[in-house]
């Protein structure tokens, strides 16, 4: 992880970002903006556990599985003009048992063997 935010609500705009977003906790609500996001073993961005945030104008790119990862109790303020290149899935998950899951595949099953209801969105992605 290379930004990791639990708390508050920073600003980080213009920046190069290698590795992982992770934004975690009902008191997290980040604006990221016009930031590259490069290079994440895992998910480039993931908002979960309630977090928020204003995300726009992002570039995510060499992540090894989604663009984005987004927990169904996440609440965004925005999510909007994001470009996704050269990840796993150049998308969005939207749910709880990503982490785990094998995403190549619609029915997917999480790594503890429960069954993933993740959903993977492209594109303009709608959280509401």
């Amino acid at each position: 992880t290379a930004v990791y935010c639990t708390w508050g609500t920073p600003l980080l705009t213009h920046c190069r970002i290698e590795g992982t977003v992770h934004v975690a906790g009902r008191g997290a609500a980040p604006t990221v903006r016009h930031c590259s996001i490069e290079g994440s073993r895992g998910a480039g961005l993931r908002v979960v556990d309630h977090a928020g945030g204003r995300y726009e104008h992002l570039r995510i790119s060499g992540s090894r599985t989604a663009a984005a990862h987004v927990s169904l109790n996440a609440r965004l303020d925005a999510f909007d003009h994001n470009t996704f290149v050269g990840n796993g899935v150049d998308g969005v998950v939207r749910g709880d048992g990503a982490w785990g899951a094998s995403l190549d595949t619609p029915d997917a099953e999480a790594a503890d063997g429960s069954d993933s209801d993740d959903d993977v969105l492209y594109g303009d992605a709608d959280f509401e």
